[in-house]
């Protein structure tokens, strides 16, 4: 697989310094920056030499580039990771590899298309910098310091895996070693072409800014979902930057990929809609957990004691998306914690009856997370409701509550666990259920939410014991085919099928379990997206998926849009990568 057509080594003696914004690029291929000094290129050889089964090309006199071949469906299997894993080992002995003279192969593992591993060895502890830059005024200079996974990122013995290289485009690469004190000690200049991806992915996107004054947040957004078109593009997981290029690209074999959860130095998220891999910030894939009988959907999170509690589907079920299942890390065993039909046994009944054809989407779960050390919120999409499982680890799971509009539930016997809808003003709930208006300051009615997403609980400053926040994507729309009876369009305001909705919105709800209400504490609107989306608090901002609505964008803690950017997926996540590729 000929990846990178040719690479070349900039005379290492001629010492110049690149400025952070774009260098300016002459025709013949010759660098030129703004001190107006030129970076003359090394000698170039384009053919590959085979060398122990792998290929690579020459870069000039000190240093070669090698890449190997993949066959993408043996990319995520253990053992034949592991031989590349050997086969790098076995290219580090060979000879003393240098700053100046580092080992180099093109994506070893086949588990990011846009990546350079490296490799050398020092003569002190120093940690290193890099630039990406093309010749392209609209793309910027891409520049991060590496984490070498050691205290004070110090260390004699350096392996990254560079990203950040942008498909089509000449790269232009400089390295950078410093001391512990910051000292820059030398640099080195590279240049090679990096051949586009085969996927039908884009290699910009165009963005618009919004009214927010707040700085974007620093990170890569990951794509989970990504469409070309109006056609599901399954095989590929790309990553963006602030300004819309494309930065990494990790492959997946099928199913869209719900999410990414980075566990300690490494990356976890499924590669098939029956499987999911754990890979190293190399991207050795170091551990691949099937999950037998049961398929993936919607979401899975990583518990934070050792375990993948993921949303999925039973083979040759009556129905779909109904099940929790968990996923041992260390021994690959699967376990399933929650069947929903257990819990709710008459709406699923209900629903079978309804519809003829099968399976039937019946609950539609489509996003879990964590509560306390074994409980659960789960999102009903179908039902327009979040519930909390309790002890979903000890093999008798129970309803705990449930947050839905009381229409929904009004014929069944589940409406004693319904927490009431309520205002909480000056450490008091007002019931908001019950249909009695008060001139209370401060509180104000309020619509459910109704096909919601992307449901996460956290917690918050100056809260009661039991007390916590809900936030979500409240699609705003408000149908089933599983449940005819119910009056979906209930409120103006709301979609339903036929019917679209003005605007999507962000809830986050207070919840108080020892009261038994739920309350809406901030709220603001955002593009219509009917099904699928996401928001995703990164620690600085928010980040929505309007799926809908074909774009993605970035708010302030306001609910005022910072940037947006066309594009059409499934969910959008925004992650620094800082402890797996940058420090």
């Amino acid at each position: 697989m000929k990846k990178i057509l040719v690479i070349s080594l900039i005379a290492s003696g001629i010492m110049i310094g690149i400025m952070a914004a774009a260098l300016v690029f002459s025709p013949k291929g010759n660098t030129v920056d703004k001190a107006g000094l030129d970076l003359v290129t090394g000698t170039l050889e384009t053919e590959p030499i085979n060398v122990d089964g792998s290929s690579h090309y020459t870069i000039g006199k000190n240093g070669e580039i090698r890449s190997f071949s993949h066959n993408k469906g043996d990319i995520y299997n253990v053992r034949k990771s592991k031989q590349i894993s050997d086969k790098l080992d076995k290219l580090k002995k060979q000879t003393h590899y240098t700053f100046e003279k580092p080992l180099f192969v093109w994506n070893p593992y086949g588990t990011n298309q846009l990546s350079l591993y490296y490799y050398f060895r020092d003569e002190e502890s120093t940690y290193v910098k890099y630039t990406i830059q093309v010749d392209d005024p609209a793309i910027p200079a891409f520049t991060r310091t590496l984490s070498n996974h050691t205290e004070h990122n110090l260390t004699r013995t350096h392996e990254y895996l560079l990203t950040g290289f942008v498909p089509g485009y000449q790269n232009y690469l400089v390295i950078r070693k410093y001391n512990r004190s910051g000292k820059l000690l030398m640099k080195e200049y590279y240049d090679f072409f990096v051949d586009k991806l085969t996927d039908s992915v884009k290699t910009k996107l165009s963005y618009t800014d919004g009214k927010s004054s707040n700085q974007i947040s620093e990170g890569l957004y990951c794509v989970c979902g990504y469409h070309a078109g109006e056609k599901d593009t399954k095989d590929l997981i790309p990553f963006y930057d602030n300004s819309g290029v494309i930065r990494t690209a990790i492959p997946v074999l099928d199913y869209r990929t719900d999410r990414m959860e980075l566990v300690q130095d490494s990356m976890v998220y499924s590669y098939s809609s029956q499987a999911l891999a754990k890979v190293s910030a190399l991207g050795q894939v170091m551990k691949v957990y099937k999950l037998g009988k049961y398929r993936l959907c919607g979401d899975f999170i990583y518990n934070g004691y050792g375990q993948l509690w993921c949303l999925a589907t039973m083979s040759g079920s009556q129905s779909t998306k109904d099940r929790v299942v968990s996923v041992d890390m260390k021994t690959g065993e699967v376990t399933e914690m929650v069947d929903f039909g257990i819990l709710f046994p008459k709406m699923k009944a209900k629903a079978l009856k309804a519809v003829s054809r099968k399976p039937v989407n019946w609950i539609g779960l489509n996003s879990i997370d964590r509560i306390g050390s074994s409980d659960i919120l789960v999102s009903s999409g179908e039902l327009s409701s979040i519930m909390k499982i309790k002890s979903v680890t000890s093999g008798y799971p129970k309803i705990g509550y449930i947050i839905s509009d009381r229409s929904i539930w009004k014929k069944s016997n589940y409406k004693k666990y319904l927490l009431l809808k309520g205002a909480y003003v000056k450490k008091k709930w007002y019931n908001l259920d019950g249909g009695t208006e008060t001139q209370e300051e401060g509180v104000h009615n309020f619509t459910c939410q109704f096909g919601q997403n992307s449901v996460i609980s956290h917690l918050g400053n100056n809260l009661d014991e039991e007390q916590y926040y809900v936030t979500m994507l409240n699609n705003n729309y408000g149908y089933s085919e599983a449940y005819p009876a119910v009056n979906w369009s209930k409120t103006a305001s709301t979609g339903t099928k036929g019917k679209p909705a003005g605007n999507s919105r962000y809830y986050e709800y207070l919840v108080d379990e020892k009261a038994g209400y739920y309350g809406l504490k901030k709220s603001y609107d955002l593009p219509y997206t009917q099904q699928g989306g996401s928001v995703y608090w990164n620690g600085t901002n928010t980040i929505v998926n309007s799926m809908g609505n074909k774009t993605f964008g970035e708010y302030d803690q306001n609910g005022k849009l910072i940037r947006e950017y066309a594009l059409k997926a499934y969910r959008i996540y925004k992650y620094d990568m800082k402890n797996i590729w940058y420090y």
